[in-house]
């Protein structure tokens, strides 16, 4: 029994596509384990909902659920991400410092479908007001695909702390953003509006993909060169 030469270029070919399939699908799986210790760290933060923030403990990308206590600055709030909304139609997030006695916190009310200028919102009728704010706290993030903040013109679509901060005379900045839900002054406007952060986990589908492609990918080879000839 004789076994057919193997080609050269298929098999180096299909060598290479199965290490990249496989290499994404490993990629996936460990993306799968981050994406896991997230999600359980969420659930851990939800349940202390009742706690009281504290940012000295927290390091970059910590989150954690709970409450913190200041002076609502709404005069040097800013609208960030205008956008359309396909149920809410235009708005944009709205984003308004709370001096607290660990430093000013950018807190984020959420999606306000109100374009008037911030300057005419009604919620400024509760500036300088102590209020207690509740939700989750998290290291500011954004991709390459977001335009650039323009300081001069008040025009904001990145969650840069410190720009922001400098353009509003913020003292003490704290790098964290509060995403709230729950406030104890009836703010009017649906606000806030924030919706308990649950991110998206198909790792795992994704995962099954690439490696299901990568054993497609050897089946074929072996049906079409892997024969063997009297």
């Amino acid at each position: 029994m004789m076994r057919r030469k193997l080609p050269f270029w298929a098999t180096f070919l299909t060598l290479i596509g199965v290490i990249i399939l496989c290499a994404l699908g490993t990629w996936q799986v460990k993306r799968l384990a981050w994406k896991n210790d997230i999600v359980q760290k969420l659930h851990t933060a939800y349940a202390s909902s009742g706690n009281a923030l504290s940012f000295n403990t927290m390091k970059e990308n910590d989150f954690a659920y709970g409450k913190i206590t200041g002076k609502f600055l709404f005069d040097k709030s800013i609208a960030l991400g205008y956008r359309v909304d396909k149920d809410r139609g235009a708005g944009y997030s709205l984003v308004t410092p709370l001096q607290t006695d660990q430093g000013t916190l950018l807190v984020n009310l959420g999606f306000n479908p109100n374009t008037m200028p911030i300057k005419t919102h009604a919620l400024n009728a509760h500036n300088a007001q102590t209020i207690t704010l509740s939700g989750l706290a998290r290291s500011p993030s954004w991709n390459r695909f977001t335009p650039d903040n323009d300081p001069e013109n008040d025009t904001w679509y990145k969650y840069d702390i410190n720009q922001i901060a400098a353009a509003k005379d913020l003292k003490e900045p704290i790098p964290f953003i509060l995403y709230a839900d729950k406030s104890s002054i009836d703010l009017g406007e649906n606000l806030p509006n924030n919706e308990r952060w649950h991110p998206k986990n198909d790792h795992a589908q994704y995962a099954f993909f690439w490696f299901a492609l990568a054993a497609t990918l050897i089946i074929i080879y072996l049906l079409r060169f892997i024969k063997k000839s009297a």
